[in-house]
Parts: structure tokens; sequence; C-alpha cells
């Protein structure tokens, strides 16, 4: 059996969410808040063992708010359910329900909460007709139910309750049906062995005795007696009394569970869930149980988390897990990816890769994700770059900028060079998994073809007319190329390569001795580039450093770790990498609003020198200098928005300040969000 598709439709943040299942498990990604946890809430409402109570709970404030505000009182889920050509045992319960999609048998069914004739909210679940009959609904029974039981683990997994038999933990489910017959007289005759053994101490006997003394005096008779005992000795009473004990390894003891940590409980949860389901599928007629795990990796190490997902895959039965691990994510099928994206507040849509997504693309992002590129499908912007020099310098990059690339979601991939950037970058189009991508590229490419600007027209991102405009050759088109993928869809080209450019911008000294450090003892790397340049009469500037590390490969990691390390005293960003991670920060902020905390935002993404600037041209730098030395206690960020908005001298230049910040906006290629800051005005209170 299998999810076919899964369909809500204004039940909280998921005003209009369709998802179809390509591969088992179903993996749902996104950020905290954004609608994981209601599409595992739509499906217990739907088919959870403990659904009914979960219904009671329900209210009007379940249903989206967008849509209450479009009058649409109700929320709905439906999920399709195939393969059932190969489940009789279940395909027996739907009958005449049945639809068959080529040779595939399915059912749809659906969840509806809204007002009945009484005007009150209630919940109802149908078996929905063939799409191609015009039968009534079916009102799902008991039986229906049955067949297709859904398991569901919380994040918050309660290990210590689920290892013990009582109430309805998972390992009392186990235990419920299991006959003691066979043993009854012998595990009878042991407890009262035991009870009576431990009645023998002195100190138990004399407890009881206080005990029974304390509660005569309380209840009426003045008769009633207690006894510590090791366990009840009614049989009916024996499955609650057991517990699980480990071993870990073949000569260790056994030991309780609850003595152990919370991964490991985890573990066991789960594996008493895997064996509730496969009982469930042994009982008289073969019921299909589909699991849904909420976080499975938490409190897991990688190498669980792994195994875990791995255990996950071979599962015969349907399965949907959300998570925040990109170690479980890294070993999933590109096609079994959901991102799940908040584009405008109350409303979550779910991104995935299209059926008609091509096969060696697929192959090329899973190649991605197991070599330590799954975080990427987690972020807000991927900035895509040619090595792991700017893998490394980049975030330090940032960092001197003001900007913070965790927390705005933000992640550098290293795609190797422009040649492999198309089929990593499908992925991520608008009608496939809609991550926003920014592109670091080498603009000697742009000199001889138009063979970048073609693979940026293949993604959909340039149109035919402009990319036509490009190819002609004549004395303007390179730098025709360059804008072209600047200002229209954010690919930055950088004049020179990486080693080049960050050598120019006041890196060089750092770079030579990051040569001298890579060899210490025999300074191998150093000799070799003083006869680099003796032998070919060169003048040791930037261009010929970068030749010589060109041919030294094995130098430009210590060189990358060298600047990045450096930036916090050179304090200098090259142009076209300042200018990438603004535009990424802008994209993932959704620009800049102009309000009391326009400054704060200003500097978040990347903008502080712009406000600096214009205190120097206004001649307020000393000033500002003044301020800075009275309010210390507060961030650079703080200090330099609360001079804006406090200050009369702030006040005054804050207008010009904003258009100043508008037109920097405007140079890293973001006009939308540059003429929003300049049609907006600062509130006077």
């Amino acid at each position: 059996m299998r999810l076919r598709r899964i369909f809500i439709r204004n039940f909280r943040s998921l005003r209009c969410v369709e998802i179809n299942v390509a591969q088992n498990p179903l993996v749902i990604l996104g950020e905290n808040n954004v609608g994981k946890s209601n599409v595992l809430s739509a499906l217990r409402l739907l088919l959870g063992r403990n659904a009914q109570r979960l219904r009671l709970d329900l209210s009007e404030e379940d249903i989206n708010r967008e849509a209450r505000a479009q009058s649409e009182d109700f929320f709905t889920v439906e999920l399709e359910i195939g393969d059932l050509q190969n489940h009789p045992d279940v395909e027996v319960c739907f009958k005449e329900r049945i639809d068959v999609d080529g040779g595939e048998h399915f059912i749809r069914i659906e969840g509806r909460y809204e007002k009945n004739t009484d005007d009150e909210y209630e919940w109802e679940t149908f078996l929905l007709p063939p799409s191609d009959r015009l039968n009534d609904r079916v009102r799902f029974s008991r039986r229906m139910y049955e067949a297709i039981p859904l398991f569901f683990m919380d994040a918050v997994r309660d290990g210590e309750r689920e290892i013990r038999a009582t109430a309805t933990s998972t390992l009392s489910q186990l235990l419920r049906d299991v006959d003691f017959d066979d043993v009854e007289l012998e595990v009878l005759t042991a407890l009262r062995a035991a009870n009576s053994a431990l009645s023998e101490n002195h100190e138990i006997r004399g407890l009881s005795s206080d005990l029974t003394q304390q509660l005569r005096s309380l209840v009426t008779g003045g008769q009633a007696e207690l006894n510590i005992t090791v366990a009840n000795e009614e049989l009916s009473m024996l499955s609650g009394n057991l517990r699980l004990n480990i071993r870990k390894r073949p000569k260790d003891s056994l030991t309780a569970l609850d003595r152990e940590g919370t991964g490991l409980q985890n573990l066991i949860v789960i594996s008493l869930f895997r064996s509730l389901m496969q009982q469930t599928q042994s009982e008289k007629w073969r019921k299909v149980p589909i699991l849904a795990i909420e976080e499975p990796e938490a409190h897991l190490h990688p190498h669980s988390q792994r195994r875990l997902y791995k255990d996950l895959r071979e599962l015969s039965t349907p399965s949907v897990v959300t998570t925040h691990s990109p170690s479980l994510v890294k070993y999933a099928d590109p096609s079994s990816l959901v991102i799940l994206r908040s584009d405008i507040p109350e409303r979550a849509s779910a991104y995935q890769l299209s059926s008609s997504f091509q096969l060696n693309n697929r192959k090329q992002l899973a190649q991605l994700m197991r070599t330590d590129g799954a975080e990427v499908l987690f972020s807000r912007v991927i900035i895509a770059v040619e090595g792991d020099s700017e893998k490394i310098t980049l975030p330090a990059f940032a960092e001197q900028l003001g900007c913070d690339l965790d927390r705005d979601g933000i992640s550098i991939l290293n795609v190797g060079s422009t040649s492999s950037f198309a089929p990593i970058l499908a992925a991520f189009a608008h009608d496939e998994l809609s991550v926003h991508c920014v592109v670091l590229y080498d603009q000697d490419v742009l000199h001889n073809d138009s063979k970048l600007v073609k693979q940026a027209r293949d993604l959909g991102l340039v149109c035919e007319a402009d990319y036509q405009q490009v190819r002609k050759k004549n004395q303007d088109v390179f730098q025709s190329r360059v804008s072209l993928l600047n200002e229209k869809i954010g690919w930055f080209g950088v004049k020179e390569c990486f080693e080049e450019c960050v050598a120019r911008n006041g890196y060089f000294n750092i770079m030579i001795q990051a040569i001298k450090d890579n060899d210490l003892e025999n300074h191998s790397d150093y000799k070799a580039w003083k006869k680099f340049i003796s032998e070919s009469n060169r003048s040791g500037d930037e261009r010929d450093l970068a030749s010589f590390i060109k041919k030294r490969n094995s130098l430009k990691i210590p060189i990358a770790h060298a600047v990045a390390e450096d930036i916090r005293s050179t304090k200098t960003v090259p142009d076209e990498f300042a200018s990438a991670i603004r535009y990424a920060t802008l994209h993932s902020l959704g620009g800049i609003v102009v309000d009391e905390r326009f400054e704060v935002r200003a500097c978040n993404a990347g903008f502080r020198d712009v406000l600096l600037n214009v205190l120097e041209s206004e001649d307020l730098l000393g000033i500002f200098r003044d301020y800075v030395d009275h309010h210390s206690s507060m961030s650079e960020f703080e200090q330099l928005s609360t001079f804006y908005t406090c200050t009369a001298d702030g006040q005054r230049v804050r207008d010009r300040a904003r258009l100043k910040l508008a037109d920097a906006v405007d140079q890293v290629g973001c006009s939308e969000y540059a003429n929003e800051i300049r049609q907006a005005t600062f509130l006077v209170n």
C-alpha cells in the first residue's frame, strides 16, 4: 500500500497544500512554525488511533484565518491511498468506492470540519466515490478505520512512559493480547514467594505496619491493611507489572531502560512502534498501518539518524516524517522531499520536484545531498560558488558586513564550476523546490561565448529575447552579458579569480604568510614561490600570486582559511562578494522595512557602511563617535539606530540616509526592494 496524494485546505497555516507522494517515506522539511506538524495533525484527525479525542479539541480557531476572512468556515483533509490491488484484505473494506489509475487501485478519503444544520461545528469522515462515478459519499466505518490505522510518534517522546506496560503505552498495547495460561501457576507461585520474602525484611514489615496504623484511623471500621509487595499477585494485572530491560553488550548485565539515556530510549520506542505495526499486519485479517513520525532524529546522534532513516525506507508500510536534520535528509530520495515554506503570513505552500524533473538532474541532486550538501534544502537562499575557497571565506565576509548567514537561512553551495550550475540550480527553480539562488562566477567565462547566459535561459531565469541580444558578438556584448546576469537574476561575476581578487583587496601579505606557514619546517612552498618569480622575470604582484596558486593547487584551502581569519584585521570585502551577500540577505529578509528599526534592519542586511557614509558626508561622524562613547553598552547597530532616531542631527539626515540606502540596494540588483524604500516614509510620533 502507498500514499498517493495529500490535500489539506484551510487547516491552520495550511491554506491550500497539495502533496503528491512519489517515494516512501515522504520527508517534509521547513522552518519552525511553518506547518510541518499541522500536516501530521491533519493526518491524525483523519486516521489516527486517538482521532476521536483530537476532534473533541477542535474549534473555529483551527480554521485558517485568511479562509475565515473570506467566509470559508471549514477545513478539509483529503488522502489518496493506492496499491490496494496488492492488499485484498484492505481493498475489500471499501467495495464499490475503489478508483482505478492505470493498473493501480486507490481510494480517496475526506475529513471535513464545518457547521452542521444546528449551526455547530463537527467533524465527519467520508469515503469519496470514484472520480468517474456519481455515487454518494460513504461515512467511514469502524472496519475502514481498522484497515488503515495511523500510528503517530510525537517529537517530544516520553520514553519512560512508552516502555512501561501501563495505561495506553506502546508496550501495554503489544502485551494486550498475550496469553499467560501456560505459565500462570509458575508465575503466581514465584510472585507470592517474592512478596513473602520481601515481607520478612524487618524494616519493610515495620513500614507496612506503620502505614496500616495511619490508614486505619482514617478508614471506616479501622480494618484496612497495607502491604509493600514486589508485584501484584493477580494474573489479570500481570502485564502491568512488566518492564523492559536491556543488555547492550553480551557481557553486560541487564539494566532498566529508565536508567538509560534519552537517545537509546527513543530508539527503543521506535522499535516498539514498528513491532506494534507488524503485529497489526499479522492479525486475523491483514491491515496496513501508516506511520507518521515527527522529528525522528530527536535525541539521536548522526549515525543513529542515518540508520533510522534507512530502516524507515525499507518499511513496507507508508511513512511520513518531518525533520530538521541534514544527516537524515542526505540519504533521502530527492523525489520524496517536500519543502513547506510560508510565502505570506498564515499561508504555507508545499514545494517538491515535479514528475517532469529530469532524471540526470535528480541524480546530481542526490549526489549533492550525499556529499554534505543536504543543508541547502533547509535554506531560504543559496549562494552558489565555484570552489571551496569562496565557501570558506564568504561567512567571514558576511560577518564583516554585519550579516548573519545562519540567522537568515542562507547556505553556501560549492557546485565546482559554471558547467555544473545548471543541473543543480534546476532543482531549486521556482516550479520545483523554489529556493532563491545567487551565483558567484568568474567573469572570464563571458568573454568568449554566452553559454552561461544560455544556462540561465534554460532555467527560465532569462527570457529568449534578452538571450538573443547578448549572443551577438559586438564591442559591448561582454558587459551586456555581465549586466544581464547581475541586474535580472542576481548572478555576480568576479573580475579576476578568487585569489587575485582578494589579493587586490588588501590580503596579499596574509596570503604570502600563509604560503610560508604551509610548510614551517622546510618552507618548500615559499621557496617555490620565489623560484616561480625569478625564473619568469615576474614582478611578484597579485596576478603572479594567483597564477602560482593555480599551479600549486594544494595552497588554495590554507590560503582561504588565512584570509577568513584575517578579515577582522583587514576589514575589506571585495565588491562582488559584498554584492552577492547583500543580494542574498535582502531576498531572505524580503527587503528592508522602513519603520522605527529601519537602521538596524539596514545594518543586518549588510549596509552599515551606507549609514556611516551619510554621517561622514554631513560632517556628523565626529558627533556620532562622541555619541557612541556615551552609549557603549549598546550594540553597534543599536548605536546607529538610536543616533538616527533619537538625536536632532540624526533625524535631520534620516531621510537622506533612506534614499542613499535605496540607491545602494538598487546597485546590487534589487530594484523592487529599492523602490519600496524610496516610496516609504517614516512615521512621525
